[in-house]
């Protein structure tokens, strides 16, 4: 990966780390009140971070290979390719994880899993890009 991209996904990692820690806190805090025990909400949140982690650093890598493709329908195919294979494996760990870990509480891990896209979110309002040549900057 380029030195912009890794950046790039460790500012989104950040925001997950941000998203992780509050709904953590809150789930390991909220879940007796509705009845789950704590320490499962709390796995999930992490076991859904860290699949939101894998699929980040996927995501990142394909859109660079994507990116170095000379053919722009060619880079299409094999990105779509890649984005189906990445939501079947998710959706079968998932399945895997609701089926045989009852210790860990599957919507947390799919709270956790959302964490990738509040961390997509979080980057420009943790990370502000600031233009070297003030762009947007008002005049007068």
């Amino acid at each position: 990966m380029t030195r912009d991209t890794k950046r790039l996904v460790w500012q989104i990692t950040a925001g997950m780390g941000l998203w992780g820690i509050v709904f953590g806190t809150a789930g390991f805090f909220l879940a007796p009140v509705m009845g789950a025990n704590p320490v499962s909400v709390l796995g999930g949140i992490l076991l859904g971070l860290g699949l939101a982690e894998l699929m980040l650093v996927h995501m990142a890598a394909v859109a660079e290979l994507a990116g170095k493709v000379s053919h722009p329908e060619e880079a299409r195919k094999r990105a779509a390719a890649q984005i189906f294979a990445r939501r079947l494996i998710v959706f079968g760990l998932l399945a895997v994880i609701a089926w045989k870990v009852p210790q860990v509480n599957i919507l947390a891990v799919i709270l956790g899993i959302l964490g990738l896209k509040a961390g997509a979110y979080l980057q420009p309002l943790l990370f502000g890009k600031k233009n070297k040549n003030n762009e947007g900057r008002k005049h007068g």
